[in-house]
């Protein structure tokens, strides 16, 4: 076999395995696609949300001058709640690491938004990040 014939064999394999792999890479990635619609739904794509529990800090003392067990207000309730940060660390973390996800397999990153401002609205996909808070 001569050089020539060497030389286009080597070709015709690289760029058989390179389709090769752009195919696998494909697939790998609808199947990854599929998974995620069926645990997110079929939003995920263009209209999907993480919904965080937003608080508001009420006054802190009464009015007699002492502090207030639970100074944290529900907006939109008369829930009251004892926190150790207005954010709370396992919801922002969930949270970006759910963001980071949907970057990596689906292309799109979801929308952040609070419940509050999301309570509202009925025909939607979302994933709420967080617990009950309720003493």
């Amino acid at each position: 076999m001569s050089w020539i014939e060497q030389l286009i064999l080597n070709v015709l394999g690289g760029a058989l395995v390179a389709i090769l792999t752009s195919l696998h890479l494909r697939l790998r990635k609808k199947y990854h696609m599929r998974g995620f619609k069926q645990i997110f739904g079929k939003d995920v794509m263009d209209n999907f949300f993480i919904v965080y529990g937003r608080l508001e800090l009420q006054p802190c003392f009464d009015q007699h001058g002492k502090p207030i067990n639970w100074p944290y207000l529900k907006p939109g309730t008369n829930k009251v709640f004892r926190i150790q940060s207005p954010v709370p660390f396992a919801e922002t973390k969930s949270a970006k690491y759910l963001s980071e996800t949907f970057g990596k397999i689906v292309g799109v990153a979801p929308t952040l938004i609070s419940d509050v401002e999301i309570r509202d609205k009925l025909d939607l996909s979302f994933c709420a990040v967080g617990g009950d808070l309720r003493p």
